[in-house]
């Protein structure tokens, strides 16, 4: 489970720590969009990952757009979120 093991590692990490997500953006039509506009398909995972950061770091945003909590959300952690194919979302700490 993703926010047990993020909930597992937040005490050991710096405090400007960052933490690189992949597979963030998984549409409910199960359609990802590439940078060079073409379409994949990709298999339900009940969006996971994305739920896990929302659930984590105490925010909540749209998967398939571009998102930047700014800094420090609620619980401290800025959120960058890129949609782009399946989603690649970073965590940052101390921001």
């Amino acid at each position: 489970d993703t926010v047990k093991e993020l909930s597992w590692w937040e005490p050991v990490l710096s405090h400007r720590a960052a933490i690189i997500l992949h597979d963030s953006n998984f549409p409910p039509n199960l359609k990802m969009i590439r940078k060079d506009g073409t379409a994949g398909e990709v298999w339900d995972n009940k969006q996971g990952v994305a739920r896990a950061i929302k659930e984590f770091a105490g925010v909540s945003f749209d998967e398939e757009t571009w998102f930047d909590s700014g800094v420090g959300g609620p619980q401290g952690w800025r959120v960058m979120h890129d949609p782009t194919c399946s989603g690649l979302t970073i965590l940052q700490r101390g921001v």
